[in-house]
């Protein structure tokens, strides 16, 4: 069994949508990382993308969690929150629903990576980042230092 497990869940960022290859092939960040992830190695991963566009977070939760937890990664990755900001959902909702989701993984002892884009108000996010000791957006040398203990203890 490979070492690695990753899952990656959430909207059309994760799943790809304009990232396609000349051949209409749909392949975004979280594909190119895990390849990248596996070529680091020396190894193959185990590697889904559970990802579904134009998701808001909660049914992300809802609807891509638990079949992402039965794949019993070693390592989650979560992109969520535009869709909430487009539709006109409150922020404050949007970070409640993330921490629920965090809460869930912490418990079961499972890393998470957060990905997002950095935009005018970063607050919400920002505060979720925070409460979990996580780097906030304009953390850099914080945000590298952990990306670099992530990617030793998976080696």
């Amino acid at each position: 069994m490979a070492s690695v497990r990753f899952v990656a869940i959430g909207d059309s960022f994760t799943e790809g949508v304009g990232d396609e290859l000349p051949d209409g092939v749909v392949r975004g960040w979280a594909d190119l990382t895990a390849a990248g992830w596996a070529d680091s190695l020396g190894e193959p991963i185990q590697y889904a993308n559970l990802a579904i566009r134009g998701k808001l977070v909660w049914p992300i939760v809802e609807q891509q969690l638990e079949p992402a937890l039965a794949l019993k990664p070693t390592h989650l990755s979560f992109n969520g929150g535009g869709n909430d900001m487009l539709r006109g959902i409150s922020p404050d909702q949007t970070q409640s629903n993330l921490k629920a989701m965090l809460d869930e993984l912490k418990k079961r002892d499972i890393p998470v990576v957060l990905t997002g884009m950095i935009g005018e108000d970063v607050q919400a996010f920002d505060a979720v980042m925070g409460a979990y000791g996580m780097p906030k957006n304009t953390d850099d040398e914080k945000a590298t230092s952990m990306l670099d203990e992530v990617l030793a203890a998976a080696s």
